[in-house]
């Protein structure tokens, strides 16, 4: 199945519905490779003179021809129908942007989107990506489909088209190689630096010493388990406990009573929103939810902090009823992914507009790869796939969210810097805890536009642990959410204060 779309066409009203994904994996026996983390919470890094911002006058001279054309492959069909949905919203919502603003006057933008299901495999991907390449007017192509990249990589190369990887992670299993993928950049944030600050939190900033995996081997690779053994061990946390599951998994009672025999002080958990969820039912059903740090310490019965996977609050998460959507569950993304305000990330209201409903998470990713294959083309004057790949190295713009940067020696769009956490908050108000904390602006007075805006519990930037790393990746933007009270910034005094010069410590016993 493949897609020819205009500008003109109507846009996806469709919500992703992760329930949905997993009544079709009922249905199916087919693994589902993700080896992204794709998510429900956009980085800046050296290279490039050239800055570029798309806003209603455009983001400079218009050199682009009357029509150009972006392919996309994406899984439309089958058990991971919802990656192409998210796709397909944020290609849609900034094509839509583009006519609306009159960002490239005289240029219309158009795309072919080509199904590349998961039960296909990697042979899927490639035909999906044959068929695109066959077609002269396709510039570049955003790569979506789950698996196949590593084995189309040296057509790619023959080929020299410029590849966008926006929901798999080349990086972290050491593949992403510029000599050998020169026209390959990824956009999503390595699996092993969310992976290194979940453990760093853990360790350092919460002090704990002990932290055991629940792993949904039907999401993430069979090397997930030796990755996150090393990397906590790096931080200072024993492991004491692997439990694995699978999509298919019924019931975690077993994984969780052995568990509770270990009990780690903190728990993480990489799997899918719903499975994170039901687990935090069962630890509801064992008496052990969270109650603060010094009780996950203690070794007073089993209580420990949930450490949730990349991404993993999705507007729908805030909606899950009674104990299944903890408060206070930590999970980890990148900066120019958040969605905490609104006033400076457009792409909130770009899909408002499109769809009628607030974005979902992720839907960046599609829109800033999109631009990224127009502005290399504006610059270069062509729209020749040689012209446009030798223009990707270092290119610096900024459209959907917040600048990034085309890394020309990493290939990733992002630094280690641009990692940040997430929190859940009660929006009826914060923990009662000594010493106290005030909600951000975004859980207080929710906007529209921002996912999960209704609800008893919204997702909220975690500011102090990764703040000093952030305001070096992107400093204008976190002065902004410093100054306006945006996010969970604990423990500060008095604790509503606000400003770059306030400082936060690590008393605080909840996050």
């Amino acid at each position: 199945m493949d897609r020819h779309h205009h500008p003109t066409d109507d846009l996806l009203g469709r919500s992703l519905d992760r329930r949905t994904l997993l009544r079709g994996a009922a249905r199916t026996a087919a693994g589902l490779w993700v080896v992204g983390s794709l998510g429900g919470l956009a980085g800046a890094c050296g290279g490039g003179d050239e800055e570029s911002t798309a806003t209603s006058t455009g983001g400079g001279a218009n050199t682009l021809p009357a029509k150009v054309k972006v392919g996309v492959i994406a899984p439309l069909s089958g058990f991971a129908q919802f990656v192409g949905e998210l796709t397909e919203r944020g290609v849609q919502a900034a094509i839509q942007h583009l006519v609306d603003d009159e960002v490239l006057p005289g240029t219309t933008v158009d795309y072919q989107i080509v199904d590349a299901p998961v039960e296909q495999g990697a042979q899927g991907a490639v035909n999906a990506y044959n068929q695109l390449a066959a077609d002269p007017e396709i510039m570049g192509v955003l790569w979506a489909a789950l698996p196949g990249v590593q084995e189309a990589a040296t057509q790619i190369g023959r080929d020299q088209m410029p590849v966008l990887l926006t929901t798999t992670d080349a990086y972290s299993p050491g593949w992403l190689d510029p000599a050998a993928m020169p026209t390959i950049y990824q956009l999503l944030p390595p699996n092993n630096w969310l992976l290194d600050t979940m453990c760093q939190y853990a360790g350092n900033d919460r002090g704990y010493a002990t932290t055991a995996l629940m792993l949904d081997t039907s999401v993430y690779t069979s090397s997930w388990r030796d990755s996150f053994t090393e990397t906590a061990e790096a931080a200072g946390l024993e492991v004491v406990g692997v439990e694995e599951f699978t999509i298919f998994t019924p019931d975690f009672g077993a994984q969780l009573q052995r568990l509770k025999s270990a009990a780690p002080q903190c728990l993480q958990i990489w799997g899918l929103d719903e499975n994170v969820a039901r687990i935090g039912q069962g630890l509801a059903d064992l008496d052990a939810l969270y109650v603060d740090t010094p009780t996950a310490r203690s070794g007073e019965g089993w209580h420990p902090q949930l450490l949730g996977p990349g991404g993993a609050f999705g507007a729908s998460w805030a909606a899950l009823p009674g104990d299944a959507a903890q408060p206070y569950i930590i999970s980890v993304w990148y900066v120019g992914g958040s969605t905490q305000a609104p006033e400076i990330t457009p792409l909130n209201q770009w899909v408002l507009d499109a769809t009628g409903n607030p974005p979902e998470g992720g839907e960046e990713l599609p829109a800033n790869g999109l631009w990224a294959l127009l502005e290399a083309a504006r610059q270069a004057g062509s729209t020749d796939r040689d012209a446009v790949s030798e223009t990707l190295p270092g290119l610096r713009t900024q459209f959907a969210t917040l600048p990034f940067t085309l890394d020309p020696d990493t290939h990733v769009t992002l630094t280690r810097d641009d990692i940040t956490l997430s929190t859940l908050e009660r929006r009826a108000g914060p923990a009662d805890t000594d010493p106290p904390y005030v909600l951000g602006r975004e859980v207080t007075s929710p906007d529209p536009r921002s996912p999960g805006a209704a609800g008893p519990l919204a997702p909220s930037v975690l500011v102090r642990p990764t703040l000093e790393a952030n305001l070096r990746a992107q400093p204008e933007y976190m002065a902004y959410i410093l100054e306006n009270g945006f996010g969970t910034q604990c423990t500060k005094s008095p604790p509503d204060a606000t400003g770059e010069d306030v400082e936060m410590t690590d008393d605080c016993k909840i996050h």
